[in-house]
């Protein structure tokens, strides 16, 4: 790690969507493949995912890269329905008396 005089003199990074494709690239090249606990993260993935099907998304994320576009979640549009309105009716004053 660098000593804290060598933090000071850099300027601070921008995160972005890219840059944080390119750490993970960063992270899984250098990582060495025995050392990735694939079945620890199929189970942190949740069921469907097993100690396989991660092992051979990392070996194809290395070997062929991948988009890391990340996207936030859009906000649900609701249709534009309109509610029909309550017919007034007509009321005649002269009848009301």
């Amino acid at each position: 790690m660098a000593s804290a005089q060598d933090s000071s003199s850099k300027k601070r990074v921008a995160w972005t969507p890219e840059l944080n494709g390119q750490l993970f690239m960063a992270l899984i090249n250098t990582l060495d493949s025995n050392a990735i606990n694939y079945a620890k993260i199929a189970e942190e993935l949740g069921e469907g995912f097993t100690e396989r099907t991660v092992y051979k998304r990392f070996y194809d994320i290395k070997k062929r890269g991948v988009s890391f576009e990340i996207s936030t979640p859009k906000k649900a549009t609701s249709a534009t329905t309109t509610t029909p309105k309550k017919r007034k009716v007509a009321t005649d004053a002269e009848g009301d008396l």
